[in-house]
């Protein structure tokens, strides 16, 4: 099986060091340009691709308010987690009296480490559109202060923040009770994960069936978590997904949810997972992106979409129109579509069934002192697209050439579906009138959803194309509009390499992290199956020699896997159209049945393999640096019997999950297991031994650090609930238990019996993890 090669024996590599040195300092060098291009999108990299390129800028105009927040503490929602958090109200200036309410109460609800003040512009905004308009009936702001929790982080943690929610909401309706018409729902507007807190909130028995009406989401990874780190997240996902689709016709029947996405410029969520097309019918939410939305036009960060003015003034005068029809889904649906998605328009014209209303108005002065003057003619006239059936495949080997003109400004590209992907359009020629009324002008669409336009197109210069879709979705490619004045281009599209590069953290950036775990697990199988082969002269190989022959053996292994599993995936099932197809297609590798993302994959993993040598080479320098301390100060001998340490070992254990969480016992285990790691130098038969056993707990240690940062921030505001172990914790503690007693040395693995099982059981996972961990990590969570 896999990972079953014995290194005893082998042709050890004439230079393993410099080897070893080469493929870390290539990784390192391929890592930081994809991070530059991530963070930086500089212009001169660029340039490689085109003489100047241009690409996404923020073009957000600042808001500005004079927030006064008023804490709600006269009544508190009915929940122990009112000790945790804070309800507040929300007055601007002088324009509101923090004595009164309007009548119309909206909700909102920050994200990651978000603040409750981060409502201020759209509330500043709302309150004076109403006083400065005939808007029928105003809002009452409040919002919610999770001390800058990190909900991504921790599934416990968004639930606790949607169980409050749930709590605060009848609280807010409550304070409506003297009024002639007290409302019966309230208005949701969530960032970031606090769209996910107020989606989550519908799934527990605390929610009040109807006491939220409308759901608007700014930048929410809807689909996925932007960290899958966390067993809970994992769950609360899988849950959530298959309630709001099981749910739509009953308890959500009457609510609408509404996403909205920042685009490219947003760092932090892949504007991939906003969409919610999956699982919301067309009649009860839309997505959408602020380059959508009429009067917006640009993209914005994950933290402009909260103050861009442009979007702030829109929504603003959206929630005011909505309030006005109150409990009309038909008519909430209708405002949000006018507003919100381009070219949409509820209005009849005579002269046609459906029209779509568009303004655009040109000024221009008509020289009549010449003999024959010119006359403007209008016209309207429907071009059928010029379809090119390139697919990505062809665009990098030998890119892509249009000629475009006024008669056919329409081009489509229906293979051309795949997200990760930046394209570099550059127009090569211009030819036609020396003296235009107004430049070319490019218009891109995609899905339906997401408009951008890109403006003054010029000879030589090149514009960076990038456009979002979520995986699985039958997406209708890509469309080009072009705006001449009776000019001809000449335009050429090309693989941005660069552009790509950075569009790789978000979506497949944890693969790296995935695989590594992977890579640290076979090269732990590799050593203990050497060890257990040995009949003679038993030991365990350095960490670098066993990386080697895990290149040649194991490592092909599974990029053979990788490979047989991608051509499955693109060839079987995607002729197969049953249950299990279905179930087996977006669970498998990366979910796609595209051969270019199949090279992908095996581009992360041998990235993966570099990625391990430079944690290794980090351990080393720390062991090898904590041996040196050690060494100066006086050794100290356990005087405790196998079994005594064992029971010593598992009573603290238990007392320890009594007041602090699982992954901190975890996380307190790795450490305990890196310094027995450094006090065995002396020995290099179970410091080799020790050391694999550390890469292999290291790869794990993400999945349990960031809950260790949660508890500290919540002992740093008074919380000491404690929640109990998931089933894979408790597992991981009882495992970490017996490597630090009985596990310490190598010589339990002298006996095959307990040995064997326990490679085969490394092996399943490693086999799992390559084939399904991607979109599954947790296997137990997944069978629960």
């Amino acid at each position: 099986m896999l990972g079953f090669t014995k290194i005893e024996g082998l042709q050890k590599p004439k230079y393993p060091l410099a080897t070893l040195w080469v493929l870390g300092i290539s990784t390192l060098i391929i890592l930081l340009a994809i991070l530059d291009s991530f963070l930086l999108h500089r212009s001169e990299v660029s340039s490689v691709i085109s003489p100047l390129q241009r690409h996404d800028f923020q073009s957000c105009e600042m808001s500005y308010a004079y927030p006064m927040f008023f804490e709600i503490d006269r009544q508190k929602p009915e929940s122990t987690l009112s000790k945790k958090y804070r309800l507040y109200l929300y007055r601007e200036g002088n324009l509101d009296d923090p004595n009164r309410l309007y009548g119309i109460p909206a909700l909102f609800i920050p994200g990651q480490a978000g603040s409750h003040k981060q409502i201020r512009s759209l509330a500043s905004e709302t309150t004076q559109l109403f006083h400065s308009s005939q808007a029928e009936q105003n809002l009452d702001f409040f919002t919610v202060g999770f001390n800058e929790e990190l909900s991504a982080l921790d599934g416990q943690t968004l639930l606790d923040q949607a169980e409050y929610t749930n709590k605060a909401i009848k609280l807010i309706l409550s304070l409506y009770n003297s009024h002639s018409k007290p409302p019966t729902s309230v208005l949701i507007i969530g960032h970031s994960m606090g769209g996910i807190v107020a989606r989550s909130s519908f799934m527990l028995p605390s929610y009040t069936p109807s006491s939220i009406s409308t759901v608007i989401t700014l930048a929410t990874p809807h689909i996925s978590a932007p960290l899958l780190l966390d067993s809970k997240i994992y769950k609360v996902y899988k849950k959530m997904v298959q309630f709001w689709i099981d749910r739509q016709s009953t308890l959500l029947e009457h609510v609408t949810l509404i996403s909205i996405a920042g685009g490219s410029l947003d760092n932090i969520v892949n504007s991939d997972t906003t969409n919610i097309e999956d699982f919301i019918p067309e009649t009860h939410g839309l997505t959408t992106y602020t380059t959508s939305i009429p009067g917006v036009w640009t993209s914005t960060d994950h933290m402009a979409i909260l103050w861009c003015n442009q979007l702030i003034r829109v929504l603003a005068s959206t929630l005011l129109q909505v309030v006005s029809v109150k409990d009309n889904l038909e008519k909430r649906m209708a405002i949000f579509r006018q507003n919100l998605v381009d070219g949409e328009h509820s209005e009849r014209f005579s002269h046609k069934k459906q029209g779509v209303a568009k303004t655009c108005s040109k000024y221009f002065s008509l020289d009549n002192s010449e003999e024959k003057a010119l006359f403007v003619i209008a016209y309207s006239d429907q071009k059928q697209p010029k379809t090119h059936n390139n697919s990505v495949w062809d665009i990098i080997w030998s890119g892509l050439m249009l000629d475009v003109s006024s008669a056919q400004p329409l081009h489509a590209f229906p293979y051309l579906k795949n997200s990760l992907f930046a394209f570099d359009i550059q127009v090569i020629s211009i030819k036609g009138s020396n003296d235009p009324v107004f430049p070319p002008m490019m218009k891109q669409a995609s899905n339906q959803h997401e408009v951008k336009f890109y403006r003054d197109l010029r000879e030589g210069v090149s514009d960076r194309i990038t456009f979002h879709q979520s995986i699985g979705v039958n997406a209708s490619g890509l469309l080009l509009e072009f705006f001449t004045d009776s000019q001809s281009l000449t335009v050429q599209i090309r693989i941005d390499w660069y552009g790509t590069l950075g569009r790789c953290v978000l979506r497949y950036g944890i693969l790296v992290l995935h695989f590594f775990r992977v890579i640290a697990c076979t090269v732990l199988c590799t050593q203990l199956y050497s060890y257990v082969q040995s009949k003679n002269n038993k030991r365990f190989e350095p960490i670098n020699f066993a990386i080697l022959q895990c290149l040649s053996g194991p490592f092909l292994q599974l990029a053979h896997l990788i490979l047989i599993s991608g051509a499955f995936q693109c060839t079987l099932l995607s002729y197969i159209d049953n249950e299990i197809s279905r179930k087996i297609y977006p669970a498998l590798l990366i979910g796609t049945d595209e051969w270019v993302m199949v090279g992908l994959v095996l581009f992360f993993f041998g990235l993966s393999v570099g990625f391990t040598v430079i944690i290794w080479s980090t351990i080393f320098v720390i062991t090898s640096t904590l041996a040196y301390c050690c060494n100066l100060l006086p050794s100290i001998k356990s005087t405790l019997s196998l079994q005594q340490q064992m029971v010593l070992f598992v009573a603290v254990t238990i007392g320890a999950s009594k007041i602090v969480p699982p992954s901190v016992i975890i996380v307190g285990y790795i450490l305990l297991w890196l310094f027995l790691t450094t006090v065995a130098k002396s020995d290099l038969n179970i410091y080799y031994y020790r050391q694999t056993w550390l890469l292999f707990l290291i790869s794990i240690l993400p999945r349990h650090a960031p809950q260790v940062i949660v508890y500290v921030k919540n002992l740093l505001v008074g919380w000491t609930t404690i929640t109990s172990a998931s089933s894979q914790e408790a597992l991981t503690i009882a495992f970490l238990v017996s490597l630090t007693t009985i596990g310490r040395t190598p010589t339990i693995f002298e006996q095959k019996r307990i040995a064997m099982p326990i490679l085969y059981l490394f092996n399943v996972i490693i086999l799992y993890q390559i084939l399904f961990g991607f979109a599954h990590p947790f296997i137990l969570s997944h069978l629960e």
